[in-house]
């Protein structure tokens, strides 16, 4: 439902949020300001979600649906929450703002006697929200319905119950700093069946006035930055990666001219929207944990969650813009990545050597990221800026890892609203081994195809495996001879685009010697072909490096730059035993 509303009342909401004074010179700098005020943010927003699942969806959904940033949309919502905490001395002493912050209150009248039962009620509110009100008229598939006097981006403000509301004022002894916000009691209110129900509602979620909180969290420097990077909690893990990794995410979606001149307007077409509601859906019903992910980058980097959701499904988006809608004067070149991948299991050696090959908006916007689950499971991925983990290579301490080939299947082989291949991956991070991984793969409903490196370390096995849309799936076990994968299907019969770069790619691999691990970076570093080179350094392709697994050293190596030179940048142990502890 957020997301509807947020769409259907975008320039409303913007036009609010662009307006709102307490926003821009309260809230926001204090959210801002430290990372003790970080904390306060994370600390409310964790326990609303944890207590209102439901709810906290349709507040991230308006963000969403109105393309502005998830932490303006939170601040707006918990506006009371906060500014009843904000010291007066905290405000810019340049900012012209009544510091008082009178930003609503309202006046009741109530009658019930013989001759009349009425309720009447002046909302009075900041001058920010005139005319950015609306009425919004909501039914649920189970029956109830509600109709809710909004202010643009908030939670809606019925089955038989209705209520007026006023605020009010408590010293800030009486207010903590940890309880459930005014907006998502309300919310739930329009829920309540009758008015027994209701004053159950409001006395379970008001405002606790048992513990007087601190006005912030005091905590050390070594707690805010474990707290960073800590992803222990399996729900929501890369809401802290989207705080760490802030300035890259914003400087990747600044220079990708894929998201600019493709993505974002073709997302704006009203027939765009059901395409994207459709898949966004599908993938939050399939893994709402990794939506929860998704979602949680957009919200600690400070990005809108829209743009987020556009660069983690464009490969399922970009076969449906079409070119004819792009304008002239821009570059309608859709390569933004690419991958090549030689592999072999002989007695000699296994190994899989894999260059990551990428638009150049993704030079300098890549990290690595470990992550320790709360189950015990660890992983390590080669992540792009503001995606899931990982569209590149990763492994986990189970001793499975991946590498990955996009491949090009034509539009007709593409299912609209299928599952995303980035969330596939992520998936692919948790599985236990290389049946767990398969399974994991050949049970999505694709939207569009791709190719799987599948690495098992403990069972010294690698399989190539094949997907296309309507759960086709071909398994190619890793022998002996060398095998060179490009960008193209090899074994699953699909119909697929004719791509230059990958055939050219295919017929080198074919005449270079493929003997030795030497060999196999020669291959991945070879620029004979200047126009579709296996190694590619612009001006739209770049390699941004090469990984090397060896299964039989149960190592990761990462090279940076022509892996002919063996430019080592990164060396990481593989074996169950040692990842825990790197």
């Amino acid at each position: 439902m957020g997301f509807l509303i947020g769409q259907r009342f975008s320039n409303l909401i913007r036009t609010r949020v662009s307006k709102d004074i307490i926003l821009q010179n309260q809230t926001r700098p204090l959210a801002q300001s430290s990372p003790e005020s970080e904390q306060f943010i994370t600390t409310l927003s964790e326990k609303h979600r944890n207590k209102f699942p439901g709810y906290w969806d349709e507040l991230l959904g308006t963000a969403e649906g109105s393309g502005v940033p998830v932490l303006d949309i939170i601040l707006v919502n918990f506006r009371k929450e906060i500014l009843a905490l904000i010291s007066k001395t905290e405000i810019d002493s340049n900012v012209v703002i009544n510091v008082d912050t009178p930003e609503d209150d309202c006046c009741d009248v109530l009658v019930v006697n013989d001759s009349m039962a009425i309720a009447a009620h002046n909302e009075d509110g900041d001058f920010d929200v005139i005319g950015n009100t609306y009425l919004l008229k909501c039914t649920f598939s189970s029956g109830p319905s509600f109709m809710p006097y909004s202010y643009p981006g908030e939670l809606p403000t019925c089955y038989g119950v209705a209520f007026t509301l006023n605020a009010v004022a408590p010293m800030k002894d009486e207010i903590a700093a940890d309880g459930i916000g005014r907006n998502f009691i309300s919310r739930d209110l329009l829920e309540a069946t009758d008015i027994d129900d209701a004053l159950l509602v409001q006395d379970e979620h008001s405002i606790s006035k048992e513990k007087r909180a601190a006005v912030l969290p005091k905590e050390t420097k070594d707690d805010i930055l474990s707290l960073l990077g800590d992803t222990s909690d399996a729900k929501y893990p890369i809401y802290r990666e989207g705080q760490r990794f802030s300035n890259l995410i914003r400087s990747r979606l600044s220079r990708d001219l894929i998201l600019q001149n493709q993505l974002r307007p073709f997302v704006q077409s009203p027939e765009s929207h059901r395409f994207i509601e459709t898949l966004s859906m599908n993938n939050r019903n399939r893994f709402p944990r990794y939506w929860d992910e998704l979602l949680g980058t957009a919200e600690g980097s400070g990005v809108p969650a829209l743009d987020i959701i556009l660069i983690n499904f464009r490969k399922e988006i970009l076969p449906f813009v079409s070119k004819t809608k792009i304008s002239s004067n821009v570059n309608v070149d859709t390569a933004e990545d690419d991958c090549s991948d030689v592999l072999v299991v002989n007695d000699s050696m296994a190994i899989a050597a894999h260059n990551e090959d990428a638009n150049v908006a993704l030079v300098g916007h890549t990290y690595l990221i470990k992550s320790t689950l709360s189950n015990g499971l660890s992983f390590m991925a080669y992540t792009y800026a503001g995606e899931l983990p990982s569209c590149a290579f990763g492994f986990n301490s189970h001793g499975l890892g991946f590498t990955l080939n996009s491949v090009p299947p034509v539009e007709d082989e593409i299912v609209v609203g299928g599952i995303g291949r980035n969330f596939i991956s992520r998936d692919l991070l948790e599985a236990t081994d290389i049946e767990d991984a398969l399974l994991r793969i050949c049970s999505s409903e694709v939207s569009v195809g791709h190719s799987y490196n599948l690495i098992d370390v403990k069972r010294r096995q690698i399989l190539n495996v094949e997907t296309a849309s309507k759960n086709r799936v071909s398994i190619h076990n890793i022998e002996p001879t060398p095998f060179f994968h490009a960008n193209m299907y090899l074994h699953l019969k699909v119909q697929q685009v004719q791509d230059e770069s990958s055939i050219s790619r295919q017929k080198r691999a074919t005449v270079l010697p493929k003997g030795s691990k030497d060999d196999f970076l020669s291959l991945l570093g070879d620029t004979n072909d200047a126009k579709y080179p296996v190694y590619m350094t612009g001006p739209t392709l770049y390699t941004l490096c090469t990984a090397v697994i060896d299964l039989d050293e149960q190592t990761l190596t990462i090279i940076e730059g022509n892996p002919k030179k063996g430019q080592v940048s990164h060396v990481f142990s593989i074996s169950s035993e040692d990842f825990m502890a790197q």
